[in-house]
């Protein structure tokens, strides 16, 4: 055989060789890819409660809540607190004019003085006439045995019998006169508690612990009954209300634990019971 054509038989078969090579190689891939072991991870099994929860979003609101307000009509002389303001029960909230206050009082505590000096003196008025009456009576008491015994005359009787008689009427009017003059105390005792009062409303405190969440009035406005200065709001107990589909409304009941999620504290949870439907 020539040369050249054993050359060529050669060629051939080396080509042959290598793409037999190339062959088994790509087999080989294929099979360790599709074969080879594929990495397990373990876990334990445990038991344990599915819990399922109903969503819904809702608005938070204090549970307690005020709107201070002055009881009588008045210029606001102070607002000594503002929007976001702590306060404390008790605490001194608003300060209204009391420039016509004080001196009610003043006067009212007065008439009481003059209505006690009153009272005083007919006290020891009616001492008197009871001491008056007394003597008459003791008086009387003889005439009436002295006369029959013609020891004194029917005009001196009669005397010491109208003496008697006037020793009664003024113990009578004395008597009058003080249940007059008690009622006068007692009226301008009362008139004292009325304005003192008044003079008390033109303070407002705070009712209870919170925190001021709006003020509508400043110094110099004109408040009147029932219109609101401020608004507070208790913080020791919050409420939220929350809206949740129908079809969920039979999973949720009463006392049931909640989980609550504000949108500026994702990553925080509060927790809390439902509380009414």
């Amino acid at each position: 055989m020539p040369t050249e054509m054993w050359s060529h038989v050669w060629r051939w078969v080396w080509r042959a060789i290598k793409g037999g090579l190339v062959i088994a190689a790509v087999a080989g891939v294929v099979y360790w890819v599709k074969f080879s072991p594929v990495p397990v991870t373990q876990h334990q099994v445990a038991r344990g409660e599915i819990v399922a929860e109903v969503m819904g979003t809702g608005t938070l609101e204090a549970h307690f809540k005020s709107t201070i307000s002055p009881k009588i009509a008045g210029r606001l002389q102070e607002v000594l607190v503002d929007q976001g303001d702590a306060v404390k029960a008790g605490q001194l909230l608003v300060r209204l004019d009391d420039v016509d206050m004080k001196p009610q009082v003043e006067i009212a505590q007065a008439s009481i003085s003059v209505a006690q000096s009153a009272l005083d003196r007919l006290e020891a008025d009616r001492g008197q006439s009871l001491a008056v009456l007394e003597q008459t009576a003791i008086a009387y008491k003889r005439s009436q045995e002295l006369l029959p015994q013609s020891a004194i005359s029917q005009s001196e009787a009669d005397k010491v019998t109208a003496d008697w008689k006037v020793a009664q009427a003024a113990v009578t009017r004395a008597d009058a006169a003080l249940v007059e003059a008690r009622k006068q105390l007692i009226s301008a005792e009362t008139n004292l508690a009325y304005r003192k009062a008044l003079l008390s409303d033109t303070e407002i405190v705070a009712p209870f612990d919170g925190l001021i969440v709006q003020r509508f009035r400043d110094p110099g406005d004109i408040a009147m009954p029932g219109s609101p200065v401020l608004s507070l709001v208790s913080t020791r107990e919050l409420w939220i209300t929350a809206w949740v589909d129908e079809t969920e409304m039979a999973q949720v009941a009463e006392g049931q634990p909640a989980r609550v999620v504000f949108r500026s504290e994702p990553d925080r949870i509060y927790r809390g019971r439902v509380a009414r439907l």
